[in-house]
């Protein structure tokens, strides 16, 4: 009897020791880290590359190894299905003397794509913090190795440290009135946010026509005449932003649709454009040219705005492929190369741009004595309606 009582006090006082070391395990694990660190060393899941890498001899690697590469050859470490956050991302690389000292690192992050330039002739076998981020449950990051026979870029590993598991606010626009306006009319601005975790602090008011608005709430004002994009974002107490709310708002009369043909007077040229005998012209006829001659179609908006542009040509057998395009919008200009074997008879898009004022396309016809460019019509679309 007495042995088994004592088996039984012995039993039971092994379990009472099992349950204090699990509770100190679980408050000493929970003090030092957090369950949403993640690190990732090379050649483990999450890892890919591109080019060769090879296996590095360098000192003090993370973990069994390290990899080395030259000329443009990628690695990169992501992550996914990761609480959202804002998170550290650090990164450990191996010593060895001829590793560069000015390698591109790109951090896809929630906001977008950070670069920034890491030395690794220096902190080898160590973390090096490469800044903080928001993730929204995935992200990576992508070494690109240097170029030049002589240096080396080291691939190891990278920790996604979690700093807060702090969720986004959310904006909501409450009313913008009256919506559309007349111009000068003062128009009343109402927003809220909502944060999970605690108050809002700080609000953001934009236009797409005149800018920052205002930071509160509440408020009211006139804008210039036009079709404004509204954009509300809110700030919580740990300096994350929303994603921004947006909603139109219309100043003034509507903006119109423009389509300007190759007889219209806002139009002018240089070199020689001779009427075509192409099929489905946009109205009666439409020009060709070769070699250099240009065509412009100039476009004053009724209302500054984005707008849909669009391109009509007529159809030949000689239509270049590869024919310039520039159009000159409000935010500069961009250029791109179009197909004039293809498509005729019908509207091409080129793009979406913003026009506060005048703008311009023009087309530039293919040099070459066997093809010709057709100068037709351009559209201008409101964008949206």
């Amino acid at each position: 009897m007495k042995s088994h009582g004592g088996s039984r006090g012995d039993h039971r006082l092994g379990g009472f020791l099992l349950f204090v070391v699990a509770i100190a395990l679980f408050l000493g694990l929970g003090s030092t880290c957090a369950f949403a660190d993640v690190i990732i060393d090379n050649g483990e899941p999450g890892t890919t590359s591109a080019g060769t890498w090879s296996v590095s001899g360098g000192s003090q690697p993370y973990g069994a190894d390290s990899l080395w590469a030259r000329n443009g050859a990628k690695y990169t470490w992501q992550i996914d299905s990761q609480p959202a956050g804002i998170y550290e991302v650090l990164m450990w690389w191996s010593g060895w003397s001829s590793r560069a000292a000015s390698i591109p690192v790109a951090i896809s992050h929630f906001d977008g794509t950070a670069t920034l330039t890491i030395n690794q002739k220096q902190n080898a076998g160590m973390w090096n913090s490469l800044g903080t981020y928001y993730f929204d449950s995935g992200g990576s990051v992508t070494i690109t190795a240097a170029s030049g026979s002589t240096v080396s870029t080291c691939a190891d590993a990278v920790w996604f440290r979690l700093v807060s598991a702090n969720s986004r606010p959310a904006a909501f626009i409450d009313d913008i009135s009256p919506n559309p306006a007349a111009p000068g009319e003062t128009i009343d601005f109402s927003g809220r946010g909502v944060d999970n975790e605690g108050p809002v602090k700080a609000y953001l008011w934009e236009s797409s026509i005149d800018g920052e608005l205002s930071d509160e709430a509440f408020f009211s004002r006139s804008l210039s005449a036009g079709t404004h994009v509204i954009s509300f974002l809110v700030q919580d107490s740990d300096d994350l932003w929303s994603e921004a709310a947006t909603m139109e708002l219309r100043v003034g009369a509507a903006a119109t649709e423009v389509v300007i043909d190759n007889r219209d007077g806002q139009t002018s040229r240089t070199g020689t454009w001779q009427v075509s005998g192409g099929t489905d012209p946009y109205g009666p006829d439409s020009l060709w040219a070769r070699n250099g001659a240009t065509f412009t179609w100039i476009f004053n908006p009724s209302q500054p705005g984005t707008y849909d542009v669009s391109m009509w040509w007529s159809g030949w057998s000689s239509r270049a492929t590869s024919v310039s395009v520039a159009i000159d919008h409000a935010n500069g200009r961009k250029t791109l190369s179009i197909n004039q074997s293809q498509n005729a008879g019908k509207w091409n898009s080129l793009g979406s741009y913003y026009f506060s004022s005048s703008g311009r396309v023009t087309i530039t016809a293919a040099s070459g004595s066997t093809v010709s460019t057709c100068a037709d019509a351009v559209k201008f679309a409101p964008k949206g309606q």
